[in-house]
């Protein structure tokens, strides 16, 4: 994947802090956490930092760099945009004064890695986000938005196996094409998932709600996190009796350029698809199988943890 994972905190007010508060902090904060935490030997770049350190988490090295004014003007522009789980981001985070970048100081290699590498960059800014007056972070590979004392907690959920899928990934909801009875229809769009797992999710039109929608693109990122990119072209994840989603390579997503999965709703009379176990997603509504059957052609859409890694 050859990702450097990058989030920046907002800040409410300038400030400074050490990597020695910081590892305390994640040992008060986290203290199922097993892997050694380490001050790294000499300073990191500090550019027009006020201070500047780096921490090992396991072979990880993080850098962490507090600049004494806001975020660069137009930064999380999209990322607000496109939240839906916080709604007044705007109006908070335009009260921010300074802000501080927490990344990897070396770009990730294979899924695994780069799980564990998003992981160490997230427990780090959970921490100083406790450390420092914070009001919320903007995760640079998925654009995402998040209160911080949310993100605290889900990092905290992440180290009990439930991958922080709202701060890594964002869902972008697109109006589809009306069907031929004018019923509306909804796509979801993914980013942050290619920093992690090389492709995105792409969720052509449905006339599904956008809870259900949003329930099968989560429970589908669930399992890829905790799994690995183990879905092949033509696999199929189970919902139910009468429906199931096709997964599908693109080589280009709805992202130019952005390999993708497709997923694709296909139904069925319940009277023609057989009882058979099949494996359960970490999302309960999903189960993934995989079946010798002729795959549905592929539509393109309107453009419009597992207990991996550290521990």
């Amino acid at each position: 994947m050859d990702t450097r994972f990058i989030a920046m905190l907002a800040l409410e007010r300038a400030g400074t802090t050490t990597a020695e508060n910081v590892i305390a902090e994640m040992r008060r904060q986290f203290p199922k956490l097993k892997a050694p935490l380490t001050p790294v030997e000499g300073p990191a770049n500090r550019g027009d930092a006020s201070c500047a350190f780096l921490l090992e988490i396991g072979d990880i090295v993080v850098t962490v760099l507090v600049i004494h004014r806001p975020i660069p003007p137009g930064t999380l522009d999209r990322a607000i945009g496109g939240s839906r789980n916080w709604p007044d981001a705007a109006a908070r985070l335009s009260a921010h004064r300074a802000h501080a970048i927490v990344a990897t100081f070396a770009a990730s290699g294979d899924w695994k890695a780069a799980v564990s590498h998003a992981q160490a960059v997230t427990l780090v800014t959970a921490a100083l986000s406790s450390v420092l007056p914070s009001i919320g972070v903007y995760w640079a590979a998925g654009e995402t938005v998040t209160p911080a004392a949310r993100f605290r907690r889900d990092a905290s959920d992440m180290l009990a196996g439930r991958p922080p899928v709202a701060e890594w990934v964002q869902f972008w909801w697109l109006n589809g094409d009306p069907t031929a009875r004018g019923e509306p229809t909804r796509a979801v769009v993914t980013t942050g998932l290619s920093s992690l797992l090389g492709r995105e999710i792409d969720f052509p039109p449905t006339t599904l709600a956008p809870a259900e929608i949003g329930q099968r693109v989560l429970g589908t990122i669930q399992y890829l996190l905790t799994q690995g990119p183990v879905l092949e072209d033509g696999d199929t994840l189970g919902v139910g009796k009468a429906e199931r989603l096709r997964v599908r390579h693109v080589a280009e997503g709805h992202a130019p350029g952005v390999p993708a999965y497709q997923l694709i709703l296909e139904t069925h009379d319940e009277s023609d698809v057989p009882e058979r176990p099949a494996a359960v997603l970490e999302h309960p509504a999903l189960q993934a199988r995989r079946e010798p059957e002729p795959a549905a052609p592929a539509v393109r859409p309107a453009r419009g943890f597992g207990r991996r890694g550290l521990e």
